[in-house]
C-alpha cells in the first residue's frame, strides 16, 4: 500500500479521535485499520455512532458501543468484524484510539469500512409557492414598452 499523502498521528500523547461521516445511512459490518510501526499501531479501538458533536473527551464522557482489542495490523490483512446490529442505520461513525504498542504517540495509516449501504439521507426542500397570486407583487419588464405594471 501507497502512504505517501501521510499518516494520521496523535499531537500529544496517546489518545486520537477519527470522526467518519457518511451520505447515507449504512449498516458498518467490520473495519480495517493500519497502523505504524515501531509501537506506534493503536491496540485498542472504541467505536461511536451518529454522534453530534465530538471531542477528544469522547472517550472519557461517553460509553462506546463497542470496544475492540487489537493486534499490530502492518498489512491491512486483519478485520475486525462489528456488532452488526449495533452499527445499523449507521450516518456517522467515530473511532477512538487510547492506547498502542508502547510508544508516545499513536499513528494510523489507513482505515476501511465494510458495510452497505440502506438508504440516502433524505434532505429537507423548502417551497415557496401562492394559492391565489397578486399581480401587484410581479412586476415585469416587457421587452417592447420598458416597464409594465400588471395589475396596476
Amino acid at each position: 500500500m501507497n502512504f505517501s499523502q501521510g499518516v494520521c498521528q496523535s499531537g500529544y500523547g496517546k489518545d486520537l479521535v477519527i470522526y467518519i461521516p457518511f451520505n447515507g445511512e449504512i449498516k458498518v459490518k467490520a473495519i480495517i485499520v493500519i497502523g505504524g510501526d515501531e509501537g506506534t499501531a493503536p491496540s485498542k479501538m472504541k467505536l461511536y455512532k451518529n454522534v453530534s458533536t465530538v471531542d477528544i473527551n469522547i472517550m472519557e464522557e461517553k460509553k462506546p458501543l463497542q470496544i475492540i482489542d487489537m493486534n499490530e495490523n502492518m498489512t491491512g490483512e486483519l478485520e475486525y468484524l462489528l456488532n452488526v446490529s449495533q452499527f445499523n442505520n449507521t450516518s456517522n461513525i467515530v473511532i477512538g484510539f487510547d492506547e498502542n504498542f508502547g510508544a508516545k504517540n499513536t499513528v494510523v495509516k489507513y482505515i476501511g469500512l465494510k458495510g452497505e449501504k440502506l438508504r440516502e439521507k433524505v434532505k429537507v426542500v423548502e417551497t415557496v409557492y401562492e394559492v391565489r397570486a397578486n399581480l401587484a407583487d410581479h412586476k415585469t419588464e416587457d421587452q417592447f414598452m420598458g416597464k409594465s405594471d400588471l395589475g396596476m
